[in-house]
């Protein structure tokens, strides 16, 4: 039965922008990559057709190859990223980052499967490359990567929303469905594809708003020693500028 979402939910932990969990394809323009390769971001990717559950569908998975300077533990590591039935497209999102030590782990903790179920007359096609299945990605609503080999999952900027979810006993699969209802039904959160949206579009706001107010605090903080260096032996009276 659904049980209220409220009862679920823990007392917040805080938000850590550095939590590893959270990495995406957008990390990089977070944090420095020096002295990393310019890929170091992306990982190797393949694709399968095959069954499950009596279904034919598309499997793609992420592989960790050999590395020999890490002698015994030199093994070749395959973890199932994502399967796309007609139905429904299941995503696991991983951690891509080869320098990270939770490379090829879950990049959202206990929240491992995010499905996304296709609309009712308008099933999923089942990719036969990595491309085609790229290019499924560009059907998903906004908010989600668009490349497998950035281990899937949302947007950098989107980050907040398994956080959020997180925060919640015993949630290990997020599903969004058409309809704009929301409920749990352990161990799943069910989130209607308009109740994203509209989350979506209310961080886009609270975003936007933060990256102006933040602009603003920049041209003060660099106009204030400027103007005073260049004013100091002036007598004259000065403008700050308008912001």
């Amino acid at each position: 039965m659904p049980q209220n979402i409220e009862s679920q939910v823990r007392a917040p932990l805080g938000i850590d922008d550095t939590y590893s969990g959270v990495t995406d394809e957008l990390a990089s323009e977070e944090e420095s990559t020096d002295d990393r390769e310019a890929g170091a971001e992306a990982m190797n990717v393949s694709l399968k057709r095959t069954t499950h559950d009596g279904d034919e569908c598309i499997e793609v998975y992420a592989h960790r190859d050999p590395n020999p300077q890490e002698g015994q533990n030199n093994t070749q590591q395959t973890v199932l990223l994502a399967r796309v039935t007609e139905r429904k497209l299941d995503m696991f999102p991983l951690v891509s980052a080869s320098y990270r030590q939770t490379f090829l782990k879950p990049k959202y903790n206990e929240l491992t499967t995010i499905t996304v179920v296709a609309e009712e007359h308008e099933p999923w096609p089942l990719p036969e490359t990595i491309s085609e299945f790229d290019a499924l990605l560009e059907s998903l609503p906004v908010g989600f990567g668009r490349h497998a080999k950035y281990g899937l999952g949302f947007k950098w900027e989107y980050r907040l929303i398994p956080h959020a979810i997180l925060e919640m006993v015993g949630i290990t699969e997020l599903m969004i469905e058409p309809g704009d209802e929301a409920f749990v039904q352990l161990p799943r959160f069910h989130l209607g594809i308009d109740r994203f949206s509209k989350i979506k579009r209310s961080l886009d706001s609270i975003t936007h708003r933060l990256r102006t107010c933040s602009l603003r605090e920049r041209q003060l903080l660099a106009y204030i020693p400027l103007s005073f260096e260049f004013f100091a032996d002036r007598h004259f009276v000065t403008h700050q500028p308008d912001l």
